[in-house]
C-alpha cells in the first residue's frame, strides 16, 4: 500500500494549518533573558532526617524538591558571600522564620531561640521568609543574618551560621502571581548594611511545598525555653541548569543571557521567540504539547470553544456529564 507524503506529514491536517490569531500574537510575553533569569536556575531541596546530632550527610530515600530560583539582584561588595565549589554539598538546616514576613523587621521568639540552638552547635541553616509587608528583601535576610551571628561566648571568630535565605513569591492577587520575580535592592542596602549570606526567590507552590517538607520532618512539637529543639536536616543548592535540561524544544539550542524568550499562556511551555513565532505563524498549536490557541477563524472557533468546553464538562463531571463512578 502507498499512501500520499502528506498522509504521512502529523502536521499537514488541516486542524494544524491555521495561524494563532494576530491578536494572541501580539499579546504574547516576551522576555529578554538575564544572568539572574529563573530559566537558567534551579534549586535543588532535599530534607533529611539525621537522629545523630553530629551531623553527617546521609542519602536520602526520597527525591529532592526541583524549583525554579531566582537570585537576588544586590551589590553585596567586597564581603559578599562567594561561590565554592564542592564536590559533596554540605547539609544545613532549614529554619522557617515566623513571621513569615519578617514584619516589622525582626524575627519572633521561638524563631530566635531555634536559631540560638543552632549556632551554639555550629549548625549551619538556610532561612525561608516570604515577600510581603513592606518589609524590602535585604531587611529580611539581615534579620536573618544578623540572627545567626555567632557571641562570644560560642565561638571566637565574628561569623554568622546563616548560610542563604530563600525567599518565597506572593500572589499579586486571586489566583495571580509575577514571575520571575527579581528581587532588587532599590534602596542599596545590602552594601550599605554588610549583606553576605546569598538570597533567592522561588515560585509560590514551591515556597508552600518547601514549607510542608520541611514542617513535616521536624516531628513532636518543642519547647522554646528547653534546649531540646529539633531541627530539619538538608542540602539546598541553586545550581545554574544542565545544558540539556534548559534548552529550546523546536531548535534544541540552550537558553542564554540575551535570549529573548517567550511563554505561551495555554500551557505555559518557553521557546525562543523567531522558534515560537516561525511554527505559531502557521499552526495554532503548542510546538511541544500541541495545545491549541486562538485563531482568526470564526467557524473553527466556535467549533474549538466548544470543544473546550465539552472538556472542562467532562473534567468535572465524568464521561458524557455522568459522574464516571455512578
Amino acid at each position: 500500500m502507498t499512501l500520499p507524503p502528506e498522509a504521512l506529514d502529523p502536521q499537514a491536517g488541516t486542524a494544524r494549518a491555521r495561524p494563532v490569531s494576530r491578536t494572541a500574537l501580539d499579546g504574547l510575553r516576551r522576555t529578554v533573558l538575564s544572568a539572574q533569569s529563573a530559566e537558567l536556575f534551579e534549586g535543588l531541596y532535599e530534607p533529611r532526617r539525621i537522629d545523630d546530632p553530629s551531623w553527617s550527610c546521609v542519602p536520602s530515600s526520597k527525591a529532592p524538591l526541583v524549583m525554579n530560583a531566582v537570585p537576588g539582584e544586590f551589590v553585596y561588595g567586597e564581603r559578599g558571600p562567594r561561590c565554592e565549589s564542592r564536590s559533596t554539598p554540605c547539609s544545613a538546616a532549614i529554619v522557617v522564620c515566623s513571621p513569615r514576613t519578617v514584619k516589622g523587621g525582626t524575627l519572633s521568639t521561638r524563631t530566635l531561640s531555634e536559631i540560638a540552638f543552632l549556632r551554639r552547635r555550629r549548625v549551619p541553616f538556610v532561612a525561608y521568609v516570604e515577600r510581603g509587608d513592606g518589609v524590602t528583601f535585604v531587611q529580611k535576610a539581615l534579620a536573618c543574618q544578623r540572627a545567626g551571628e555567632t557571641t562570644a561566648n560560642e565561638s571566637h571568630l565574628s561569623e554568622t551560621m546563616c548560610v542563604g535565605v530563600i525567599v518565597g513569591n506572593a500572589s499579586s492577587g486571586p489566583g495571580k502571581e509575577i514571575w520571575p520575580y527579581v528581587m532588587q535592592d532599590t534602596k542599596e542596602e545590602a552594601q550599605k548594611f554588610g549583606l553576605k549570606v546569598p538570597v533567592v526567590m522561588i515560585r509560590r507552590d514551591d515556597g508552600i511545598r518547601l514549607v510542608r517538607l520541611s514542617l513535616s520532618q521536624k516531628g513532636a512539637e518543642h519547647d522554646i525555653n528547653s534546649d531540646m529543639h529539633t531541627y530539619t536536616p538538608c542540602q539546598i543548592n541553586i545550581l545554574s541548569k544542565e545544558a540539556d535540561s534548559h534548552t529550546c524544544p523546536v531548535c534544541t539550542d540552550s537558553y542564554a543571557p540575551g535570549d529573548t524568550i517567550v511563554r505561551l499562556p495555554v500551557c505555559g511551555h518557553i521557546f525562543h521567540e523567531s522558534c515560537a513565532l516561525a511554527w505559531l505563524t502557521k499552526h495554532n498549536t503548542c510546538p511541544y504539547c500541541r495545545k491549541e490557541l486562538p485563531t482568526d477563524d470564526d467557524d473553527y472557533e466556535r467549533e474549538r470553544r466548544r470543544r473546550e468546553a465539552e472538556v472542562e464538562r467532562d473534567e468535572t463531571f465524568g464521561i458524557n456529564g455522568h459522574n464516571f463512578y455512578g
